[in-house]
């Protein structure tokens, strides 16, 4: 399982906090805290599931962060 201190947070810090942030383009959903993010874990995993984030001509994850994100989310998305 992936852990959200060491495999996720850095996925969101490097791919999502640039508009998930309040100083981002999106800052209603400010993913830059693990509180934010396990409160929207659902939608997160919706959109990354369907391949919708991040929007086109922003740098994707690449397959190991798509891995590690899904896992994460789909194992409830622990605080670990």
């Amino acid at each position: 399982m992936p852990s959200y201190q060491s495999d996720v947070a850095p996925v969101f810090a490097s791919r999502s906090v640039v508009c998930h942030s309040p100083d981002g383009s999106d800052a209603q959903r400010d993913y830059v805290h693990y509180t934010a993010i396990y409160a929207n874990r659902g939608a997160i995993l919706d959109q990354v599931y369907a391949c919708n984030m991040p929007p086109s001509g922003a740098a994707p994850p690449t397959p190991s962060e798509r891995t590690k994100l899904l896992t994460w989310l789909v194992c409830g998305a622990p605080n670990n």
